[in-house]
């Protein structure tokens, strides 16, 4: 419902932290990344409730979003902001949750930096990316969620 009054993300993102604010339990959020694309243009607008910056690849530029970054339910009010990117033809985005960048190696998270890499060289495909960080030893500590995002003609 709130997503049919309010399209733009960053504004739909305010009132569904206000809507959750006060039905969550105490202690409980929800980290969300809200993205909507636009064919005829070519451009993604994000808004980001507390998850990792997504990944443009091939130029493996993180997409940050200024302003307030918390996640859903933290504070009841909160204005959260938006930025819009163009992609080109065959670009794509990888949106991923904090389990891949945090993941165990050798007794360290793997970082955001490794991750970058074992992206380039997995090309965007999440079940190369996947099969890599399995190589390195990397723990499922917590959950690894990725999704691939692609400018097509």
């Amino acid at each position: 419902m709130l997503a049919a009054e309010q399209t733009s993300p960053a504004p739909l993102l305010g009132r569904l932290n206000e809507r959750l604010s006060g039905q969550l339990p105490q202690r409980e959020f929800v980290a969300i990344l809200l993205a909507i694309y636009d064919g005829d243009r070519g451009s993604i607008t994000i808004a980001n409730a507390g998850l990792p910056d997504p990944l443009v690849i091939p130029s493996m530029k993180a997409i940050a979003v200024a302003g307030p970054r918390y996640p859903i339910g933290i504070r009841k009010k909160l204005n959260y902001e938006s930025v819009t990117i163009n992609l080109a033809l065959g670009d794509r985005m990888i949106f991923f949750t904090d389990g891949l960048p945090e993941a165990i190696v050798n007794g360290e998270p793997l970082g955001y930096e490794q991750l970058a890499t074992e992206v380039r060289r997995s090309g965007g495909d999440i079940d190369a990316l996947f099969a890599a960080l399995d190589r390195l030893g990397a723990g499922h500590e917590d959950d690894w969620t990725a999704m691939v995002f692609e400018r097509r003609g």
